[in-house]
């Protein structure tokens, strides 16, 4: 490797560049991780399934109040209901849903299902 200058680095005590401007206690350089937060968390160790009309959602556009129907030929386990903004606004059974709940936009849907999840986009009108 050839040795090169970094100007806005602090250096360990084997001269190796240390990319974080608050210096730690310990001897060898790293990352503080003190200040790392997850702002979007997406589930990813779960199989997701491929978009092979397993499940399909209807009327979608949905009103407000009106009943969603959801069929598959999959047994569904739960279902949950998330706000464009990330926020789960209901987690349970489909037959204990109430489309009330949800005002005009745009909702993500996640069906569980013993083969993994599908996620849905909704529309309430």
């Amino acid at each position: 490797m050839v040795a090169s200058t970094l100007f806005y680095a602090t250096y360990d005590i084997n001269n190796n560049p240390i990319n974080d401007p608050f210096p730690t206690a310990f001897a060898s350089g790293g990352f503080d991780l003190d200040a790392v937060g997850v702002i979007h968390q997406l589930t990813t160790s779960i199989n997701e399934l491929s978009e092979n009309n397993l499940i399909s959602i209807y009327p979608n556009p949905i009103a407000q109040g009106q009943k969603l129907n959801i069929n598959s030929n999959l047994d569904i386990n739960k279902i949950s209901f998330f706000s464009i903004n990330g926020y789960l606004l209901f987690n349970g059974e489909i037959e204990k849903f109430e489309t009330g709940i949800l005002t005009q936009g745009l909702y993500l849907v996640h069906i569980e299902t013993s083969l993994g999840i599908v996620s849905k986009k909704i529309i309430v009108e």
